[in-house]
């Protein structure tokens, strides 16, 4: 059974953001809010040793934490991770040098280093720290389902979005998730939901109600030959810091190459799409209404979802069976209409179903972490309802329980050098 806890009400008051105010009461440490100041340093270097310092100050053990997540991922197989870290320098250099002296910077704090890369020695190489930085990118590893309803079929008449985020973890490296709020000046969010010492974007938002959420799309080809692509979670942070649209975001991130195929679910005030972008093909961006592959069922209005896989008519498709499977309960689930409006307590049921067995479950054994969003609430700002997975059982059956969300606020825009 997988155990979970909420963010919020329990363990903390809310990270509120009405206007020009911004506060976060938090009651527990046990998954803690790191909030940054990022103006308040001159150089980006010094931005992470300032985020190094708060993230050694909340995990003390965090180098022994990732060195283990890291050696867990490729079951101790070193020539698998060294495969990772050979691709690494040309999607690294790709990366905003902006982003790259920060990381760096964040790793200067660390002081259970090695120079060497040996996975599960306790100790933390530079090599190591890009590797976890950009595992997404190099190395994938992640199945989620996502599912938004807007307009007439959502009791606030906005947007109402769920993200699970199904990642292969450890449990110490559950320990880590963390959700930092970057504070780009007067009224000016971002919120990254993942893990300390992560950089990237996995899940995120900002003050203008954009949220964003990655979902690795495998076509099952062979991994590319590497030239200009670019890491896709460093991209995504850079959309959250500079736009407050799906339009715009997804102008930008269509207009980039990157090495694995992707699906991205975006959300603003008004709408909920899904930017699919298989790799070496153009991106597209689909809407409710989309035309689908013969293969693929949906029909409903004002209801979009995704899960691991391609479903606008044209793509191609290396779809694992447990994606439909929780594409079809997805569907299922879909139910709402202009008379049965959706609200959040309905949404994170969707999320937290546990239908189709111990293996193709919307909430299953691998959820690190289920969550509803709501991009607009009546103000300039977001709630997000989070649920997060313990560090027990991870492989108990997979009959997690989702826990009674969160009613952390938030949000962002921000700009950056970045990208």
């Amino acid at each position: 059974m997988q155990r979970c806890f909420s963010i919020g009400i329990v363990l903390l008051a809310g990270i509120l953001l009405t206007n020009n105010a911004f506060a976060v009461i938090q009651i527990h440490a046990d998954v803690p809010v790191i909030r940054l100041d990022p103006t308040a340093v001159t150089t980006w270097e010094k931005r992470g040793q300032m985020m190094g310092d708060a993230v050694k100050a909340e995990f003390p053990n965090i180098e022994h934490t990732i060195d283990s997540y890291l050696a867990d991922l490729v079951e101790y197989q070193q020539a698998i991770f060294d495969n990772y870290i050979r691709r690494m320098p040309k999607i690294r250099d790709n990366i905003s040098q902006a982003y790259v002296e920060e990381v760096n910077g964040l790793y200067s704090r660390f002081t259970s280093i090695s120079a060497t890369s040996i996975l599960g020695d306790g100790l933390l190489s530079h090599e190591e720290f890009w590797g976890f930085q950009l595992i997404p990118d190099i190395g994938r590893w992640t199945n989620c389902s996502g599912f938004g309803v807007f307009g007439d079929y959502s009791s606030s008449g906005k947007p109402i979005v769920g993200r699970n985020l199904d990642w292969p973890v450890t449990n110490d490296a559950k320990q880590i998730q963390a959700i930092i709020v970057y504070q780009w000046g007067e009224g000016v969010e971002v919120v990254n939901i993942g893990f300390a010492g992560f950089l990237g974007v996995i899940t995120g938002y900002n003050s203008s109600g954009l949220f964003a959420g990655i979902f690795d799309s495998d076509m099952g080809g062979a991994y590319p030959t590497l030239t200009n692509q670019r890491s896709y979670v460093f991209d995504l942070r850079y959309v959250l810091e500079s736009f407050s649209s799906i339009a715009d975001a997804s102008t930008y991130l269509s207009s980039q190459p990157y090495a694995f195929s992707h699906n991205i679910l975006l959300a603003d005030k008004t709408d909920v799409h899904v930017l699919e972008h298989p790799e070496g093909v153009n991106a597209q961006l689909r809407t409710a209404t989309t035309p689908l592959r013969s293969d693929i069922s949906w029909g409903k209005t004002n209801q979009i979802a995704v899960v691991n896989f391609f479903v606008s008519q044209g793509f191609s498709n290396g779809a694992r069976s447990w994606n439909y499977d929780r594409w079809d309960r997805l569907r299922t689930l879909a139910k709402f209409d202009d008379i049965s409006k959706a609200t959040v307590d309905e949404v994170k049921s969707v999320m937290h179903d546990t239908a189709n067995g111990p293996y193709n479950q919307i909430f299953n054994r691998l959820t690190v972490q289920s969550m509803v969003f709501t991009p607009s609430d009546g103000a300039s700002h977001g709630h997000l309802h989070l649920s997060i997975t313990s560090s027990g059982d991870a492989d108990g059956g997979g009959d997690g329980e989702g826990a009674e969300g969160s009613n952390t606020s938030g949000g962002g825009k921000a700009s950056s050098s970045g990208g």
